[in-house]
């Protein structure tokens, strides 16, 4: 198994130093990054990143703290790799030091990406996804510790081709909602997350701002809303 991406290596020792840096000089020890985040776009972060959509979770930050070996199942050919293989880049240079492998069998891997018939999915991976996949063409399901760690996630988009604008959108909004921005909202009719109908085929400019803010170092899971308005600031 090779790993498709680099990790970042010493990105934590970074920041770790950068923060030491500010409160020697009296500044504040916020994430820069969280700083870049209005109060609206920090109320937002908090409506995605606390919960998810299906299935039952705590109100607290859930994420990956691993590479994600990844492996894909039912129905793909070599333009739906390429498009799946280009999506997962794109998280990864939003997500920071997070990387994905591919895992040569299901059993080796993290997250399961399928793509074909509902009733297959369900059978295969995720019995209790029959009753939502009824009604929906994209769904996610994730386990994750009591503390927060994403341990395992599961993702499926159905049999249409991905050349569509609705099932690119699917792959984009279920990938990104399975790395812990597990809500949808109707907030911004723009991001990825919309409630309503949508076909919108890539992320919008705040949804990369909280990809961003949910894998910066400083946002650990586990945390409540409270001790994320500590660590972003969301307190004046």
């Amino acid at each position: 198994m090779q790993s498709i991406f680099l990790k970042i290596e010493g990105f934590s020792h970074f920041v770790g130093a950068f923060l030491g840096l500010c409160l020697c000089l009296g500044l504040s020890a916020r994430p820069v990054f969280a700083q870049r985040l209005s109060p609206s776009q920090q109320a937002y972060f908090y409506a995605i990143a606390l919960g998810r959509e299906y299935g039952e979770a705590c109100a607290c930050i859930q994420k990956w703290t691993h590479p994600i070996r990844i492996y894909t199942d039912g129905a793909w050919n070599r333009s739906q790799t390429r498009l799946l293989d280009k999506i997962l880049r794109r998280l990864h240079r939003w997500a920071g030091p997070l990387s994905f492998e591919w895992a040569r069998q299901p059993g080796s891997a993290h997250l399961i990406i399928f793509r074909g018939e509902a009733q297959a999915f369900a059978r295969q991976y995720v019995p209790q996804a029959a009753r939502w996949l009824t009604i929906n063409q994209g769904f996610f399901w994730l386990e994750a510790r009591p503390t927060g760690e994403i341990q395992k996630a599961w993702v499926y988009v159905g049999p249409d081709t991905l050349r569509t604008r609705l099932a690119r959108h699917l792959l984009w909004e279920e990938l990104i909602q399975s790395l812990g921005l597990g809500q949808d909202s109707e907030l911004y009719q723009r991001s990825i997350f919309f409630q309503g109908w949508s076909t919108r085929s890539r992320p919008s400019s705040i949804d990369r701002k909280l990809i961003r803010c949910l894998y910066q170092p400083e946002v650990q899971p586990g945390m409540s809303r409270a001790m994320l308005e500590t660590v972003l600031g969301g307190r004046r």
